[in-house]
């Protein structure tokens, strides 16, 4: 998916961050269909029960869910799995994780004065009407 667009949002979210659910509410499911318009890959990887990505599926649209409910195991798992498919990853202790990919695998969205991945990043590169 990563090779076929020239930007791909990955958002990996858990049940247990009520942030990841504040942040997938709010910041990401409202721009879903125009990212899709403007040639953007969507990939949302969730920890928890799978009813939680149900309406977020579509044909556009890799989603997949992990029924894993710890949070130790899940950055774990979610920083492991990121290292091995981006080439500048960074590690993160937070959720939700956010991630703009260009389709050579590096990270766009990574701020260096604040060390974490941000939204209006990813925003503030694509065209999005509204």
């Amino acid at each position: 998916m990563i090779e076929s667009h020239d930007n791909t949002l990955i958002y990996i979210w858990a049940d247990y961050c009520e942030a990841s659910k504040s942040m997938l509410e709010t910041n990401i499911k409202p721009y879903l269909e125009e990212l899709e318009r403007n040639n953007v890959g969507i990939v949302i990887i969730h920890y928890g029960k799978e009813e939680a990505v149900v309406d977020l599926k579509s044909e556009n649209r890799l989603v997949i869910n992990l029924d894993l409910s710890i949070p130790f195991l899940i950055k774990r798992d979610a920083n492991k799995t990121m290292r091995g498919l981006l080439k500048d990853y960074r590690k993160t202790k937070a959720m939700p994780i956010p991630l703009l990919v260009n389709k050579d695998g590096f990270v766009e969205n990574y701020d260096e004065e604040d060390g974490h991945y941000g939204y209006t990043e990813i925003y503030s590169r694509l065209t999005i009407h509204q």
